[in-house]
């Protein structure tokens, strides 16, 4: 979690310069190549957690945080009592790790309508494990137990007042130039759904915007590769994502359900393909 922080701290560092240097830009699409300034962010995200790694593994390095990270509280609480309050409180957050790692088998998850809804697929032989933080959320995807995808939600406060393009920006120069990724939406229009930078390896880093609905800007680090083969086993199998009716449509692009007590206004600056 301090290497995400401090990455994000990074970012708001390029926001002046990058707003000028963006003004300088063709304005004309490039497809995505890897850099060494994105090749970075991407090795910083995912940190010690390798892609084909299985849940178990990620459990144990997961695990292996929590108990360093408490160790040092430990050491500086004064007295047995509150020491004791503080292993109790490592031993929950132990608990949950394992107690909230999912299965999507068909059953209905409160994951089914959230940030994370265009992400997985039930009957697919796919999982996930969540890490959730006060705002900064950090979910874990497998697929035949086998990682391959990590989402990050940014916090809301370090972007308040952001539109996207405002974001991509800054985002851009922190990571270098983006390759732009559009989808049509179920209404039709073709809008901006990623940007994309691609690493070594097949690796990918995908930014989003999910600020419409859920307030938030999200990084993910996948597999490339990987998610080629979730894709295809989706198809194959004939199930769709539970948040979308197409293959990880943004909802931003979808349309949401009348009366559900979301948010549905849209945005002006939403990006159109033209």
């Amino acid at each position: 979690m301090k290497k995400i922080t401090m990455f994000m701290s990074l970012l708001m560092a390029f926001s002046l310069t990058s707003q000028v240097d963006a003004r300088k830009k063709s304005k004309k699409k490039k497809k995505a190549t890897t850099s060494a300034k994105a090749q970075a962010a991407i090795k910083t995200l995912q940190g010690e957690f390798k892609f084909g790694m299985s849940k178990k593994q990620v459990q144990n390095l997961l695990i292996k945080d929590i108990k360093k990270r408490y160790a040092k509280i430990i050491l500086k609480t004064r007295g047995d009592l509150q020491k004791d309050e503080q292993r109790a409180k490592m031993n929950k957050e132990i608990a949950n790790i394992k107690s909230k790692t999912v299965t999507f088998n068909g059953q209905t998850t409160g994951w089914d309508t959230s940030i994370i809804d265009d992400q997985y697929a039930h009957k697919n032989y796919e999982s996930m494990i969540p890490i959730i933080d006060l705002d900064k959320q950090k979910f874990f995807f497998f697929f035949n137990d086998q990682l391959y995808r990590i989402f990050i939600t940014l916090p809301k406060d370090q972007y308040k007042g952001f539109n996207f393009a405002k974001f991509q920006s800054v985002i851009e120069g922190a990571y270098g130039k983006a390759e732009e990724i559009f989808m049509k939406g179920i209404g039709g229009d073709t809008e901006l759904h990623h940007l994309l930078w691609k690493g070594t390896s097949g690796t990918e880093l995908w930014a989003m915007d999910k600020t419409d609905v859920y307030g938030n800007f999200v990084l993910i680090v996948l597999d490339g590769n990987r998610r080629q083969k979730v894709a295809e086993s989706r198809k194959d199998r004939g199930v769709k994502i539970p948040g979308a009716g197409e293959l990880e449509v943004n909802p931003m692009v979808k349309v949401v359900t009348a009366g559900s007590g979301v948010n549905t206004k849209k945005k002006t600056d939403k990006k159109k393909k033209k």
